[in-house]
């Protein structure tokens, strides 16, 4: 017969060893993740975590704007909607002006839907005055839908928002 002390103590075991079989679960499966990532997957991911950043660290407006569809609507939170490659540069070029950026971007949902895709991310942006003053730091969650053509992946639409600060 069990006592209370010997019930929580082996509910304690019961959990730790679920919780390692939990990790080891999810470090196999991430491992996978990897290895077994389509062709498009690893396209889309490079061009939203590698790409897409890259440009904006140097300061590329029309680099940046290149991975957009002619149609293409940009949604920046508190702005104008932009449409098309050229507006986007424009105006990214504006703030390029006045700001150096430095995103870290992560997805944390990727769904590939036949020629279009969705994903949803995490962007940690620095951002550097160029007049001297501090920098700040803001969390954005990003929407991009992508679309297919001629063997090419393109954002057709992107969408973010600011998080508040965490505590």
């Amino acid at each position: 017969m069990m006592t209370g002390t010997s019930k929580r103590v082996a509910a304690i075991l019961i959990l730790g060893r679920t919780a390692l079989a939990a990790m080891a679960y999810d470090n196999l499966a991430s491992s996978r993740r990897t290895s077994d990532m389509s062709s498009d997957e690893k396209m889309i991911r490079n061009i939203i975590e590698i790409q897409y950043p890259g440009f904006v660290r140097s300061g590329d407006a029309q680099g940046y704007a290149s991975q957009f569809t002619q149609d293409a609507l940009w949604m920046p939170p508190g702005e104008k909607n932009q449409i098309g490659p050229q507006a986007i540069a424009e105006s990214l070029h504006r703030e390029f002006n006045s700001v150096q950026l430095r995103p870290t971007i992560t997805i944390q949902e990727l769904s590939i839907l036949g020629d279009h895709a969705y994903a949803i991310g995490k962007d940690e942006l620095a951002i550097i005055p160029k007049d001297g003053n501090a920098a700040s730091h803001v969390v954005y969650t990003v929407f991009w839908f992508l679309r297919k053509a001629d063997n090419q992946w393109k954002i057709t639409r992107q969408i973010w928002n600011e998080k508040p600060a965490e505590d």
